[in-house]
């Protein structure tokens, strides 16, 4: 089964790309939003109490929002909602860019805060990055392959990333390639790139997100935001 992957490098570098379009207030960092919670909804959340993303849906990311640095609260409601479903308080640094995850099931909120590198690998290389957000799928092996590889004689770049765990970033030659996803320790394959190309400077991040109408689980999507 290979079901769809968003193939984000140019469409979502639109919606999620790196850097706000303002100009950068002092003492400021930057944070991104992803809804990875099937069965909640749409999601508001607040930044020390202001709303800063609004109604965002299921599997979707917000354009990144600055955040003033140091100790933030940060508060998840569901859109509308005057309940708090999950608050954590997060420490931000001047200048720097996050992630910040919002999955599990309805009810059982957790989230995910990842630190966005923004720097280039060496030349020849990019940055790729996968973080597993499907609350019902198991451990996955990341596979980074030329487009015709057989993928039973490749090797994964990554293994058992279990749910709410990342990769942090990997090096791969840039080039024309083929990303695959598997179960853990198998070539079953839960989700297939088909043939992209990277390139020098690029920094990737594979997001993993499973199906809303059986808790997170498959058919699985990828979907691939910039940085």
């Amino acid at each position: 089964m290979k079901p769809w992957f968003v193939c984000a490098l140019l469409a979502l570098a639109l919606v999620a790309g790196c850097g706000s379009s303002a100009t950068s207030p002092a003492n400021s960092a930057e944070l991104r939003v992803i809804n990875a919670s099937p069965g909640t909804g749409p999601i508001d959340v607040y930044l020390q109490t202001t709303l800063a993303v609004d109604s965002l849906p299921y599997s979707a990311a917000n354009p990144y929002v600055f955040v003033q640095s140091g100790t933030v609260d940060v508060a998840v409601r569901s859109h509308g909602a005057i309940n708090v479903l999950l608050e954590t308080g997060p420490s931000f640094t001047v200048g720097a860019f996050y992630t910040f995850a919002v999955t599990g099931p309805s009810g059982a909120l957790t989230d995910v805060f990842l630190t966005d590198d923004t720097t280039s690998a060496a030349s020849g290389n990019f940055k790729l990055r996968m973080v597993h957000l499907a609350p019902a799928g198991s451990a996955m092996d990341l596979y980074y392959t030329g487009p015709s590889d057989d993928l039973t004689t490749a090797t994964p770049i990554a293994t058992a990333v279990a749910f709410t765990g990342s990769t942090g970033y990997l090096t791969p030659p840039i080039g024309t390639s083929r990303i695959r996803v598997t179960q853990a320790g198998t070539k079953t394959v839960l989700i297939d790139s088909g043939t992209l190309t990277f390139t020098t400077g690029q920094v990737s991040t594979l997001f993993v997100i499973g199906n809303p109408t059986n808790g997170g689980g498959a058919p699985y999507s990828g979907e691939f935001l910039s940085p």
